[in-house]
């Protein structure tokens, strides 16, 4: 079973019960607008490759009709696969270099422990045992889109924070979490207005987007995959 790394909002989504949409950008992004996506078949000799994914401009009126990239690659989610969850996590150390098991916590959901010396560390999920997840998933569904074509509804189904959890602890460049941000009002008084740039599911899966993968920048519209998991 392989693993795969989950977000905090992910996270606590998948912990409701709730399908989670997880999207990841492709790492292999088609040369221009005019490949699609397919599939290498039998029929090509090419056996070591066969069933594996590549672009390939199929539009017969275009002129570089055929033209396919030869960089082959396999399925990032398949539909029943099964996987174990890593997360951000934390444990005080114990004297023989592992860790306390009654200290495990989760970022996601758990609050970091008394900690006078500020010595918490919170670890990276890269570093996480399989014997200290806590979750494992299994995939229902798989798309491919590009990242700015993702709707409303499907932003929300990947745990984007709701109105009702704010304040957060949201990268928003404006409000930085709060929903609300300082400005002038009447004779040159201060108020507060509603933020306008993370007031959608949309704006926030955007804003959480450019946060995780600035390599992929939402702007730039990459391939993702939109996998629909649940918990196992």
């Amino acid at each position: 079973m392989k693993p795969i790394t989950l977000y905090d909002h992910e996270i606590r989504r998948l912990l409701t019960g709730a399908p989670v949409l997880v999207v990841r950008p492709m790492k292999e992004q088609p040369p221009d607008d005019r490949y699609q996506l397919a599939r290498l078949m039998s029929t090509t000799g090419d056996t070591r490759n066969e069933g594996k994914l590549h672009w390939l401009i199929s539009e017969t009126s275009d002129k570089d009709y055929g033209k396919c990239t030869r960089e082959y690659f396999p399925d990032l989610f398949i539909p029943g696969q099964s996987m174990w969850v890593r997360e951000t996590w934390g444990a005080w150390p114990d004297w023989y270099g592992g860790i306390q098991r009654d200290s495990l916590r989760y970022k996601a959901t758990d609050n970091k422990p008394d900690d006078p010396h500020n010595a918490w560390v919170w670890r990276s999920p890269v570093t996480m045992p399989r014997k200290y997840s806590r979750l494992s998933i299994i995939v229902s569904d798989v798309a491919v889109k590009q990242v700015q074509d993702v709707t409303e509804d499907e932003a929300e189904m990947t745990g984007t924070p709701v109105d009702a959890e704010y304040p957060l602890n949201f990268p928003c460049p404006r409000c930085m979490g709060e929903g609300v941000h300082p400005a002038f009002g009447a004779n040159y008084g201060v108020t507060e207005l509603d933020c306008r740039e993370c007031d959608t599911h949309k704006k926030r899966h955007k804003i959480l987007h450019n946060s995780h993968f600035p390599d992929h920048p939402y702007s730039a519209n990459p391939h993702c995959w939109l996998a629909t998991v649940r918990e196992s």
